[in-house]
């Protein structure tokens, strides 16, 4: 952890007047406030939109619903349900939000939204800890609140990674913390990470780097309350929801997603197009805050920066490589990348000497001088290099207007009707609800990888698509992809029309898609 006396050492790196490392903090703080409010904005005006904004969000509702029901969530795949291949906390404690609440698709959301705020609130202490000023704090919070679009308007949908993400860094906090005694810091910060386990299987990637990283301290204590926390929650947790799932928990949350393949666009689209392009000013400013310490041959602060760099940065790095690089990886896999940048631009910001609170020293060497101008500079480049437009992200007044109106219809056709990727819409009219297509996929496709699983799968797996293809399925509501054109085709008895403009519900978050057909069978 930094102490004052690093605070002070840090403060040798920045020369020249005094207002301008003020300028710098009151800029910083300005544009993260702008950033955290322009989330918060669009967060609370779409909060009770009671359309999906996102199209695998209802899919995250079937699995509340599952649990809220009292059902497992974890079984053989029907045409009724298929669950989400992650693992089921955030599902759990969304169900015990609607048991209070009553609504699933609020209490999603408010578990989400209120994960951010932790995410924030858990930035701003971390940087703390470490020993950064208050400004250079809310600067890391800032930062991840101006990624909000960049990870697709991701942080208050009804997924599993605002909670994930949250947990992790909860670990990250208790991990730096100095709780005493030692063994029980280090227990707490292992259940945390547990947590974000049971949360999202990434969070397992945290373990050998924290583990790691007391070691290196030599801090044995802590190390051995962390190891033994996590071996022993871990196995009881894996324990309890294997052998109450009969195998299919292990099936669903861990052997399918170790067996989905790496789509070589996808990793090339992850460096090129998501990271490079949007994150530069950050990245070149760690780089430069390095080179200050290097440059100042100040060995024990750069050591100390690429320890944090490598217990923090590293495993949020790879869990944000490995999610966006698999098929059907999406934007929301940079979250843990984009909160590791903020953090590490912040707590590498203080180096360069804008942001340190203690009186400039005069005796600075020019190069460094010049790389603390430059390194502030490219920080706050990032802000406007990240704007968005946050009417983007708001349902309009026609959106929940076209769902009303797309959902009086659906009441008024004769079923079964098939929905897609909005079964929700079905329960809404009234009708039965049925698995959503998303985990269908991921089954799908690990059918034609893995021997084992097609084995094991094969035998539910004419029951799922069945009534898609013997002609049962009256009505069905289709988006604007084509992968149902040859079953719901004119030459199995469908007749499919445009909905109107108005009746056409469309996703605001993650990947564009809108209700655009509706396809009817004649008896």
């Amino acid at each position: 952890m930094a102490t004052k006396a690093t605070r002070q050492d840090t403060s040798a790196f920045w020369h020249g007047p005094r207002v301008l490392p003020l300028l710098f903090n009151v800029a910083g703080v300005a544009l993260s406030a702008l950033a955290i409010a322009a989330y918060l904005y669009v967060a609370l005006s779409r909060l009770t939109f009671p359309f999906a904004l996102e199209w695998i969000e209802p899919a995250s509702y079937s699995n509340v619903e599952r649990v809220f029901q009292g059902q497992p969530l974890y079984a053989a795949p029907s045409y009724e349900f298929i669950p989400l291949i992650y693992t089921p906390l955030y599902f759990y404690v969304a169900a015990a939000v609607t048991w209070l609440i009553n609504d699933v698709v609020l209490a999603t959301r408010l578990v989400s939204l209120a994960s951010s705020l932790a995410i924030l609130g858990t930035l701003f202490g971390i940087a703390r800890v470490r020993g950064l000023t208050r400004a250079m704090a809310a600067l890391a919070a800032g930062l991840f609140a101006l990624t909000y679009h960049v990870s697709g308007y991701w942080f208050d949908v009804s997924r599993v990674d605002t909670l994930f993400l949250a947990l992790l860094l909860l670990a990250y906090l208790l991990a730096f913390v100095d709780i005493r005694p030692a063994w029980v810091g280090g227990a707490l910060a292992g259940m945390a990470v547990v947590l974000a386990f049971m949360t999202k299987q990434h969070g397992a990637l945290v373990a050998p780097f924290l583990a790691g990283y007391f070691l290196i301290r030599r801090d044995w204590s802590r190390a051995a309350g962390f190891v033994i926390s996590v071996c022993l929650s871990a196995a009881v947790f894996l324990a309890v929801m294997d052998r109450s799932s009969g195998g299919w928990f292990w099936l669903y949350a861990l052997t399918i997603p170790q067996s989905e393949p790496l789509a070589p666009q996808l990793q090339h689209d992850f460096w090129f197009v998501h990271v490079g392009p949007q994150f530069y000013p950050a990245l070149l400013s760690i780089m430069g805050s390095l080179l200050i310490l290097a440059l100042a041959r100040h060995w024990a602060l750069l050591r100390g920066r690429l320890l944090f760099i490598g217990v923090f940065g590293a495993p949020l790095f790879i869990m944000s490589y490995l999610s966006m690089s698999k098929q059907w990886g999406y934007l929301n896999g940079l979250m843990p990348l984009t909160a590791a940048i903020a953090l590490v631009t912040a707590d590498n910001a203080q180096i360069a000497g804008p942001a340190s609170d203690q009186p400039p020293v005069a005796s600075a060497r020019p190069a460094v001088l010049v790389a603390g101008w430059l390194v502030s500079l490219l920080i706050l480049l990032q802000f406007p290099l990240l704007r968005y437009d946050v009417a983007t992200a708001i349902p309009s007044r026609e959106d929940r207007a076209a769902g009303e109106r797309l959902v009086e219809r659906l009441r008024g056709l004769e079923g079964p009707i098939y929905g897609s990727a909005s079964p929700y819409l079905l329960v809404m009219a009234g009708h039965p609800d049925h698995f959503h297509p998303s985990p269908l996929s991921d089954l799908n496709i690990v059918s034609q990888l893995n021997p084992a699983l097609k084995e094991r799968l094969d035998p539910y797996m004419g029951a799922v698509t069945e009534p898609l293809t013997n002609g049962s399925v009256r009505v069905a509501l289709l988006p604007d992809v084509r992968w149902y054109d040859q079953i719901f085709s004119a030459q199995n008895g469908y007749r499919c029309e445009r909905l109107p403009a108005d009746e056409q519900l469309r996703a605001v978050s993650g990947a564009p898609a809108t209700l655009v057909t509706l396809c009817t069978r004649s008896p």
